[in-house]
């Protein structure tokens, strides 16, 4: 009961108060001495650095690059209707990257680890959103802009630049929200 007079709370109700307060206060001094840094890594025990997750993406890339006869570009059919003239090509004539050393070499500074993402073809891009990097569920967006490289009518090997965005998790999962 509340003392009128003083404004102080009596035994019993001091007595909730305490629970109360321990049921909150607990849980989260636990969690703030326990818990790993953002962005760990449980099953490598470590925080992946950004070089790791973009040779990562980039490894994604030649996997799924296109391949010669394939008339595919990255396993998709689904854009094909949309492919211009020089998607076609790139489809039908590719020329691949061998490794990701020459990737990186061939495309210098092509690749970014950020928060936010606007991409060309998505409306408002991509985020990483605060309950997403606090439970690992994604913790960066990977953007790598390289050239689509195919041979023109004559053997000649061309280019045309290239997007690629997505987002990672704690360990280098690729996480795609759309």
């Amino acid at each position: 009961m509340i003392d009128k007079k003083l404004g102080l709370l009596g035994i019993k109700d001091g007595i909730y108060l305490a629970i109360i307060l321990l049921t909150i206060i607990l849980p989260i001094s636990y969690w703030y001495f326990t818990a790993p840094p953002l962005g760990w890594c449980k099953a490598e025990g470590r925080i992946l650095s950004d070089q790791e997750k973009v040779e990562k993406v980039i490894a994604v890339i030649l996997k799924e690059y296109p391949k010669e006869g394939d008339g595919k570009l990255f396993n998709s059919e689904s854009y094909a209707p949309y492919y211009d003239g020089v998607q076609m090509r790139a489809a039908k004539y590719p020329v691949p990257y061998q490794d990701v050393n020459e990737f990186l070499a061939l495309n210098p500074n092509c690749c970014n680890v950020v928060q936010h993402y606007i991409s060309p073809y998505k409306e408002g891009g991509e985020d990483v959103s605060f309950f997403d990097h606090f439970t690992g569920r994604k913790t960066a967006v990977i953007s790598i802009k390289y050239l689509l490289r195919y041979k023109d009518e004559s053997g000649e090997i061309q280019s045309k630049s290239w997007d690629y965005s997505t987002g990672m998790d704690n360990c280098g999962k690729l996480v795609w929200d759309f």
